[in-house]
């Protein structure tokens, strides 16, 4: 019903389509969690691995409780399933943490601890005019408060933004912002090794070793004393990419 209300909505201006897509993102998420788990896709795709971006993580816990009640009276109707739902979900899904969510705690005693991400979902927000710069320093302060927590309660933390087009040149400016709570060390392993880890790339990405594919920063300074270093671009002096040079500005 969702899908077709959709569809039918493509005519419509783009902002009241924006707006339904807000309001009913969750709902989408366990639609799709649904089909993809008592579907059976990833009981077929082992190796799949899944985010639930931009739809925040309560919704998890009671999704995950309604589908394993029906994997046990039910499970009959969905023969190709080997283990509860749950055990899928954490094995194979990833949710992203809005920084105002109250829930954390509870999804973490769930046991969702390793599968949630902090999303800052920078440089995007939602603001109302007058009062924009207001709003920017409450929601980071709620933003820090938010990452503290994460941090606190072992949550792993990686790096990632949907940020396209001239906005890229600012992603960098979220490592600064995760070194307000973050170490510099935490910050950096957060954006290569952790993130290698979550795609399960790990053995091919996230550090400097024999066989493994890395991209190369020269920079004027050192990220472990500045990380604003890396969102400076007169400061990156060369970058190397699968082992070629593409910028090169060394003085």
């Amino acid at each position: 019903m969702l899908t077709e209300r959709f569809g039918a909505l493509q005519s419509a201006p783009r902002t009241m389509r924006e707006s339904l897509f807000r309001k009913y993102a969750t709902v989408l998420m366990m639609l799709v969690g649904v089909a993809l788990i008592c579907g059976g896709v990833l009981e077929r795709f082992p190796k799949l691995r899944v985010a639930f971006l931009e739809a925040g993580v309560g919704w998890a816990g009671y999704w995950l409780d309604r589908m394993d009640g029906h994997y046990e009276k039910m499970g009959s109707m969905a023969p190709w399933l080997k283990k509860r739902p749950t055990e899928y979900f954490m094995e194979q899904c990833y949710l992203s943490l809005d920084p105002d969510e109250r829930t954390l705690a509870a999804m973490c005693d769930l046991g969702l601890d390793r599968n949630i991400l902090w999303g800052s979902d920078f440089p995007h927000f939602d603001c109302t005019y007058p009062g924009v710069v207001r709003q920017i320093e409450q929601a980071l302060k709620g933003a820090y408060e938010a990452l503290s927590i994460a941090r606190q309660a072992g949550v792993r933390i990686g790096s990632g933004s949907d940020v396209l087009g001239a906005q890229q040149r600012k992603k960098a400016f979220e490592l600064g912002y995760k070194g307000k709570v973050m170490s510099p060390m935490e910050v950096l392993i957060a954006t290569t090794m952790t993130n290698a880890e979550i795609v399960g790339a790990q053995n091919d990405l996230g550090s400097i070793e024999t066989g493994k594919l890395a991209d190369l920063l020269l920079v004027d300074g050192n990220p472990l004393d500045d990380l604003s270093v890396l969102a400076d671009r007169a400061r990156i002096h060369m970058v190397i990419q699968g082992g070629t040079i593409v910028a090169d500005r060394r003085p």
